[in-house]
């Protein structure tokens, strides 16, 4: 957002941002620094905090309206009460996507994004991967991929957070690796992985560092009922983003079976760590099997664990892998390249 009402305002134009409430001023403070900033109150999936957020956009004299959170029902009535008003309304699309094969076949003339797109100019969305599920549910628009943009200086030299990885009991000479994400099981299969890791940690001296907010004590069980309980740390939720952590993994890990994007593992590559995931979703537009990192099947958890295991047992490859990822975020995935085509879209 901060980059954006940037060069908004570097080409003349006004920037407002409209907030159910603020969560944190600090942010809040940076945002007012490059536009306005507009707080509503109230729900945003009833008529309350609709009719909010169209006083809002009235008061500013928007041209254009690119709304980042969506309930398909509500906001089918604020994108048609914005075509009323000559407004352009904008959808973006970061939803998690299930495999097309998966996918019931009505599920291609009737949902709610498709009933709730009739009446978006425009859907702006993160990956290919969503761009071909968004087909083929037939929504109505033009559909435009950008990627997410990574601000690259926050990644400029960080170093292994030893204080931190010995809080959790991980010594400095110990190998690692990580994950970092929610502990949904539907989604990102942390069950699945701790299987996984069972398996790497019968061939290899490794503990495996899963960072993210969910129901720790659950997985806990789960981890010592396989017996490798003494070998996986949990940190619940991360306070602050844990840089000198991931910058201290041999390897990043995922398996997850949904993922519209994947920014944690561009994340990764810049802290020198390759990464190791299943073959779903836009994961593959971030992660180039082969060259950064390795994608297997979503269920071959045999395959998966030889995956890490080679990367482990191989300091050169290793390095390689994340130095190539680490080239190819800034080549495709920097935050003032995105902002930029995401503006030209929006003026189009």
């Amino acid at each position: 957002m901060i980059e954006l009402g940037r060069q908004i305002g570097e080409m003349g134009g006004r920037a407002g941002f409209v907030f159910p409430a603020i969560i944190d001023e600090s942010v809040a403070g940076k945002i007012r620094a490059v536009g306005e900033v507009f707080i509503t109150g109230g729900d945003w999936r009833g008529k309350d905090g609709i009719d909010g957020i169209l006083r809002v956009v009235e008061t500013f004299g928007a041209d254009v309206v690119n709304t980042h959170f969506c309930d398909f029902n509500s906001f089918f009535h604020f994108y048609k009460r914005l075509r009323g008003k000559g407004v352009r309304g904008v959808y973006h699309y970061h939803g998690e996507i299930l495999p097309l094969n998966e996918m019931a076949w009505w599920k291609r003339f009737v949902s709610s994004i498709r009933y709730f797109s009739w009446y978006a100019d425009l859907i702006v969305t993160v990956s290919k991967a969503n761009r071909r599920f968004l087909e083929f549910l037939n929504v109505m628009p033009p559909i435009k991929v950008v990627y997410n943009g990574i601000d690259l200086e926050r990644f400029d030299g960080d170093s292994v957070d030893c204080g931190l990885l010995a809080r959790y009991g991980i010594g400095k000479d110990e190998d690692y690796i990580c994950y970092l994400g929610s502990l949904n099981e539907e989604r990102k299969r942390v069950a699945l992985l701790l299987e996984i890791f069972k398996l790497i940690r019968d061939k290899s001296n490794v503990k495996l560092l899963v960072m993210g907010k969910g129901d720790v004590d659950r997985f806990k069980k789960i981890a010592d009922s396989l017996g490798v309980g003494d070998s996986v740390v949990f940190t619940g939720l991360m306070k602050d983003y844990p840089y000198g952590l991931i910058k201290g993994a041999k390897v990043f890990v995922s398996a997850s079976k949904q993922e519209s994007f994947g920014l944690v593992f561009a994340e990764a590559f810049l802290l020198g760590a390759p990464v190791v995931a299943c073959r779903v979703g836009g994961i593959p537009e971030v992660v180039i099997d082969g060259n950064s990192g390795f994608l297997l099947e979503k269920d071959d958890k045999a395959g998966f664990a030889n995956a890490v295991l080679k990367l482990l047992n191989d300091d050169r490859l290793r390095k390689d892998m994340a130095d190539w990822g680490a080239d190819f975020v800034k080549s495709n995935f920097a935050l003032k390249d995105r902002v930029k085509e995401l503006l030209e879209i929006l003026n189009n």
